[in-house]
């Protein structure tokens, strides 16, 4: 099939017709292969030699008849030789297809190239612009070849920069309109890919991202469509697996897959002094758009590039006079060149080009607004804040939305969680009456991470379904980019987990993405995507440690503090699971002097409790004596944390089960029994079943030190959550003589812990059968294993002597 349309005709190349208005006109076939010829390579121009060689057979009056059919085809499409619309003649050197033209594919979406009788590749072919760019002329001698028409550039002052993201709707709720996606309306997506450096200058780099994620935003003003921004598209691309630059096939796959209705794939290039942006629009409806666009600076242009992309996407007659060149020129350049390189560097180099922005245009709100943004990744939470109060954000929802947001952030990062919640539900509901999918997704599970803190399950559950909400199949495909990156990392670590992380798929689909990144030198995802392979308990060991070495390193040459300390308090916690005291103190002491400089009191507070912690775990001496003064600094530290009273209750609870164990070592049993007890009640009430489990083995194990036997079979009744459980109710059993029922407990052990049931064990109850009065072996502390239902099996199994 060979169907191609353009300014109002189709054009069947098969069978030979011309159609307009319905009106079908037969086309003589030699000039139908030459219209074809000439709409299949319209990136260039095409000299007559290679017209009569692929066209013609030799004959002495084959270029008289060229000539006649290029006339004739002319005189079909109503086209003038003086003022080319369709064909343009270059004297001496060929003609060339000049108007943009849309190629009708198989519905199927299959085929690679567009179907012409020699398909075009992908690689090379950019073509003419529909609407004349108006400015100076270029010389008829110097053509820019295969790109785009030779119409006049002017040079024109923009009123203002142009970033906004979708039209404003006024907030008539203080609350979510809806719990689940389901009752928005089905908008078409468009999905804008980030541009392609063609042009061999790596100065212009900052084009990939920066320019692309401008013009994204500038084609979301006045569109009902859902805009898949640049960033959201990689993030997409690379949970799918695709590679970059993408071929035409998996694009159209994505298509498929993600319901996208427009895709935009563009390449940048030089000629002489013009930037040429070539585009490439694939159409769920299976035809493909192409057309190139120039400036000296597209930058600057941005508004008038994005309004003959508009044209492109929807051609309609009439579109008026093109916006005008922005007024301050070197603050757009330097406003983009920041935007690429947050989103690759990372925040101090985009400070730099966001403050050469404002030192050109002080008002440019944009500017202002990720200057804000990158002084809060900086750690500059004042300066971000006051920066962000100060801009006028009246007449443009987009950013209104994105200074909302970011102020959450800041509240959030603070420990000011009330505050947080509050400025973030307002967030979703203008998101949400705005259509702005993204920053309602982010508000949603910004929320969820608080709640989750705050040990709030029905809030928990109540965000994360709105989130979820906002990626099924009737969701914004940036918030499923976004959605399928956060899936592997999880909210938080601890004992109770986010129950929407399946840490098996996560693993590697974070490996997939990690490639992806990193071929992309996107630093900032690179350390997230490390930092979430890090907290993944069901890959190997060395493998974590690995990822979290590299996050620690990225984040800190990123110089983002705050990512900084929460990577080094989640290295103190693991190597407390690997019963690493001494090894977890350095880092946690950075963390703790991070967190008091930028004011982060619930990280500062997770910090200060690993780092009582390890002197646990220092004090436990495993393979070892005890240490009595370690032990006495670990509740020191716990009871501050509980004396301050800022301390989450769950966190309040957990640091009674760890003091309780330190009190049960230094001989204080009775103060170690009550603390334990008041956790218990606590992890019972808010159902928190594995915490409450390490609660009821740590009191049988402070009841069997007491040798109060019958208080251990009392609490030996209840359910079943850690072998710890089942092994000291055996042991109460066998010193009250009861010798069956000890053996047939410790038996149980292989049923419900099959993982952790050795061959060690296995021998132990054969002996015990044979001979009760020997007893069941070395009775295991309460604290032998932290957090033993979640650690790698092989680590919770290896002997004393090799943990350490």
């Amino acid at each position: 099939m060979s169907l191609y349309r353009f300014a109002g005709f189709e054009f069947d190349a098969e069978r030979g017709l011309l159609i307009r208005d319905g009106n079908e006109q037969n086309v003589r076939h030699k000039v139908a292969r030459l219209i074809a010829y000439l709409i299949t390579h319209r990136e260039r121009v095409v000299s007559k030699e290679e017209l009569l060689q692929q066209l013609w057979d030799h004959g002495e009056y084959r270029e008289n008849s060229l000539t006649q059919s290029v006339r004739e085809a002319r005189r079909l499409l109503g086209d003038s030789a003086q003022q080319p619309t369709f064909i343009r003649n270059f004297p001496q050197r060929g003609y060339q297809w000049i108007t943009v033209t849309e190629v009708v594919l198989p519905k199927s979406l299959e085929t690679e190239h567009e179907v012409g009788p020699e398909p075009a590749q992908l690689d090379d072919t950019p073509v003419a612009t529909e609407q004349p760019l108006p400015g100076k002329a270029l010389p008829e001698k110097q053509p820019i070849a295969g790109t785009f028409r030779r119409y006049q550039i002017v040079l024109v002052l923009l009123a203002a920069l142009l970033i906004t993201f979708i039209l404003f709707r006024p907030v008539t709720d203080n609350q979510p309109a809806s719990e689940t996606a389901a009752d928005k309306p089905s908008q078409q997506r468009l999905m804008v890919l980030p541009f392609i450096n063609e042009t061999g200058d790596p100065s212009l780099q900052w084009m990939e991202m920066g320019l692309s994620d401008m013009l994204a935003t500038s084609l979301a003003q006045g569109s009902q469509r859902a805009i898949t921004a640049p960033a959201a598209s990689h993030n997409l691309l690379a949970v799918e697996g695709l590679a970059w630059p993408p071929e035409p096939e998996s694009l159209q796959a994505l298509m498929r897959q993600q319901k996208i209705d427009l895709l935009l794939y563009s390449r940048v290039s030089l000629y002489r002094d013009q930037q040429v942006l070539n585009i490439r629009l694939y159409r769920s409806d299976g035809t493909v758009t192409q057309g190139s666009i120039s400036y000296p600076q597209l930058a600057i242009a941005t508004s008038a590039v994005a309004a003959q992309l508009k044209q492109l996407i929807d051609p309609h007659p009439g579109t008026g006079e093109l916006p005008q060149m922005a007024a301050h020129p070197a603050s757009v350049q330097d406003l983009v060149r920041g935007l690429q390189a947050l989103q690759q560097q990372g925040a101090a180099l985009a400070d730099n080009y966001f403050s050469a922005a404002l030192l050109q245009d002080p008002g440019n709100r944009w500017a202002q607004a990720y200057s804000a943004k990158t002084s809060l990744q900086l750690g500059r939470w004042q300066q971000a804040s006051s920066r962000l109060s100060e801009i006028d954000s009246s007449g443009d929802t987009a950013l209104a939305n994105f200074i909302c947001r970011w102020q959450g952030e800041i509240a959030y990062r603070q420990g000011s969680l009330d505050s947080a919640h509050q400025q973030l539900t307002a967030c979703a509901v203008l998101a949400e009456n705005s259509h702005d999918r993204r920053i309602e997704y982010e508000s949603y599970r910004l929320l969820a991470q608080i709640a989750h803190q705050q040990y709030n399950w029905s809030e928990f559950r109540r965000w994360n379904r709105l989130a979820a909400g906002l990626s099924d199949a009737d969701g914004g495909l940036e918030v499923q980019a976004e959605r399928l990156f956060y899936l592997g990392n999880p909210v938080e670590s601890g004992l109770e987990k986010d129950p929407y992380n399946d840490l098996l798929q996560n693993g590697p689909r974070l490996k997939q993405a990690l490639l992806y990144f990193q071929s992309l030198a996107n630093q900032p995802r690179i350390a997230a995507t490390r930092f979430a392979l890090a907290q993944n308990y069901t890959l190997p060991l060395s493998e974590r440690e690995s990822a979290l070495k590299e996050a620690v390193m990225l984040w800190r040459s990123l110089k983002m503090p705050f990512e900084l300390a929460q990577a080094l308090t989640y290295e103190g916690f693991y190597r407390l699971q690997l019963h690493q005291g001494e090894r977890a103190i350095e880092p946690l002491e950075e963390a703790i002097r991070l967190t008091e400089q930028l004011g982060a009191q619930w990280l500062q507070e997770q910090a200060r409790f690993y780092r009582a912690f390890a002197d646990l775990d220092i004090g436990l001496a495993r393979g070892g004596d005890p240490d009595p003064s370690a032990l006495q600094r670990s509740v020191q530290g716990f009871d501050r944390l509980l004396a301050e009273g800022t301390l989450p209750q769950k966190e309040q609870a957990d640091a009674r089960v760890l003091s309780g164990w330190a009190l049960a070592e230094l001989g204080q049993l009775e103060e170690a029994r009550q603390r334990q007890q008041q956790a218990r009640t606590f992890y019972r009430d808010n159902q928190m079943d594995i915490s409450f489990g390490y609660t009821l083995y740590s009191q049988m194990w402070i009841a069997l030190l007491q040798n109060n036997l019958e208080e251990v079979v009392r609490l030996g009744r209840e359910p079943v959550q850690t072998r710890l459980q089942l092994r000291y109710l055996a042991e109460a059993y066998h010193r009250l003589a009861r010798y069956e029922d000890a053996a047939e407990t410790f038996a149980a052990i292989a049923t419900k812990f099959s993982e952790s049931w050795t061959d060690d064990d296995r021998q132990i109850l054969k002996q015990y059968r044979l001979n009760p009065t020997q007893g069941l072996g070395i009775l295991p502390s309460a604290h032998l294993v932290y957090c033993e239902s979640d650690w790698q099996v092989e680590t919770a199994l290896l002997p004393v002597s090799q943990i350490k």
